[in-house]
């Protein structure tokens, strides 16, 4: 079975929308078909804090044999833009082995252990290291799959979620992230208060956004059937 792994339900809410909620075992995640191919989504938080165990469970159940790791990240140069799809050749870590994923292609993505917040933390990422990328979660999915199932094919597939320049505005971002889950209206006019005028423009974005990883996985599995 495909497994595709994403860190926020917010990133993730399209593709959600496509599959149904279910729990095995102890780990809730979401099943159903696309493109008529026998899909499992796992939300696996920021960073994979406290779901190591859930995420090998999930594996083991589904009997996943292709995993995509796939959501937004963050870009250390101008050269991409908000919306851009980047299937990744290689992840990295600081002082840890970096991961081959996909041959042949020319993106790498470091992870890091907390958001990159100003300009001056991307700067210095992308002095340090050869990762133009920067996300939390992909080097610890690829780690955990090669360690506990080397049988599984990988890939990681990121959307380019914010530029340099834009640090301002993804603080505001994270003041959002709960809107798409929340059903309380209540609730979701605390959210868009708390947001202020930069919630509109965020919405637009993220809802493009979300949009684009719904094609991109899409295609992503069609390219799988060929």
């Amino acid at each position: 079975m495909l497994g595709i792994t994403c860190a926020l339900y917010d990133e993730a809410y399209e593709i959600i929308r496509l599959l149904k909620r279910q729990k095995s075992g102890s780990t809730y995640h979401y099943t159903g078909k696309i493109q008529d191919v026998p899909v499992t989504l796992f939300l696996t938080k920021p960073a994979l804090k406290k779901n190591k165990k859930n995420l090998i469970e999930w594996i083991k159940i589904n009997k996943v044999s292709v995993l995509l790791q796939t959501g937004y990240c963050g870009a250390l140069t101008n050269r991409y833009q908000p919306g851009d799809v980047c299937q990744i050749s290689r992840v990295m870590r600081a002082h840890e082995n970096e991961i081959a994923v996909t041959p042949g292609e020319t993106h790498s993505l470091i992870t890091v252990d907390f958001p990159v917040l100003t300009l001056e933390g991307k700067e210095d990422i992308l002095r340090n290291h050869s990762a133009e990328l920067v996300d939390m979660e992909s080097w610890h999915i690829c780690h955990l799959v090669l360690l506990n199932f080397p049988g599984i094919k990988m890939n990681v597939l990121k959307i380019v979620g914010d530029i340099p320049g834009e640090e301002l505005l993804m603080n505001h971002e994270i003041n959002m992230r709960s809107f798409f889950i929340e059903h309380c209206v209540k609730n979701k006019l605390k959210i868009i208060l708390k947001t202020g005028w930069s919630f509109f423009s965020l919405y637009r974005r993220k809802r493009l956004l979300q949009k684009t990883l719904k094609n991109a996985v899409i295609q992503y599995i069609a390219d799988q059937n060929q």
